[in-house]
């Protein structure tokens, strides 16, 4: 007998590795997919349901009234609205939580030059180890959503270090980078929920319907508007996709300011 609950985790997993793929891939593939599938929906609407609803010349919905349209469009632009704002929330904190966490790192590594030696280099060699966990260890988690906000060894020789050697300027900072690695982990495992993406690829399906029923009783007027609203919501798609997750796909936040940082203090540790 399967557990239904390892099988929802499974599933889970499997779906989500799955998007995660998609998501990584290069923007104009995303757009080729996604655009292709609008028009796949559009094309499907045009030549087989408006004929099969309304009959071949539209007679059976010549009712339909334009409210009907609006109604589902606006539904769809809000609830796409939605989802946009909160993207790009998303990016926006983690993007600020890796800035403030280099600048944190950043002023850590000017206190520790004031220290005499030899506590001085000794706490430059820890910093050092930690900013390459970072870069080289962690941040390829992220993309995985595998980071975990518990500490590295690195960081807890650091800690020791800062609580032994330092005073309370170098504590507030490294309080301070501590603090928005754990926000940028958290911001690498936002995703927008599947009954949110179930509910718009919904009202997608039925603006294009309605949108071609609208226009039953013409033909070519019914494939201009399908061919506009399938690219419209093909591209309001394309957008969210390619900003789906702070740190996957063509573009994922990347470790900038603590490459900086990084070469910053191998060439003070080569001049040393």
């Amino acid at each position: 007998m399967i557990d239904p609950a390892l099988l929802h985790s499974f599933i889970m997993t499997v779906s989500n590795s799955a998007i995660d793929s998609f998501l990584s891939l290069p923007l104009p593939a995303i757009v080729v997919v996604v655009l292709g599938i609008s028009s796949v929906i559009a094309v499907i609407t045009h030549l087989v349901l408006v004929p099969w609803l309304a009959g071949r010349d539209g007679s059976k919905m010549e009712g339909f009234q334009s409210e009907v349209v609006a109604l589902i469009g606006l539904a769809f632009g809000l609830l796409i609205s939605f989802n946009a704002v909160s993207v790009w929330q998303t990016a926006d904190t983690a993007k600020m939580a890796i800035v403030t966490e280099a600048a944190s790192l950043q002023s850590f590594a000017y206190e520790l030059e004031l220290l005499p030696a030899p506590r001085g280099e000794e706490g430059q060699a820890l910093l050092r180890q930690y900013v390459e966990h970072i870069r080289l260890v962690e941040w390829p988690l992220l993309a995985k959503s595998q980071a975990h906000s518990d500490r590295p060894d690195s960081q807890k020789q650091l800690v020791a270090f800062s609580r032994t050697h330092g005073h309370d300027a170098m504590n507030a900072a490294l309080t301070s980078a501590i603090d928005q690695r754990v926000l940028r982990i958290q911001m690498s495992q936002y995703r927008i929920s599947r009954a949110r993406w179930t509910v718009v690829v919904m009202l997608a399906i039925l603006l294009i319907l309605s949108m071609g029923l609208l226009h039953a009783q013409h033909r070519r007027s019914r494939a201009v508007g399908l061919t506009f609203v399938a690219l419209s919501i093909g591209t309001c798609f394309v957008i969210l996709f390619a900003h789906g997750r702070p740190f996957v796909g063509t573009n994922a936040l990347q470790p900038v300011e603590l490459n900086e940082l990084s070469t910053r203090m191998a060439a003070d540790g080569a001049g040393q």
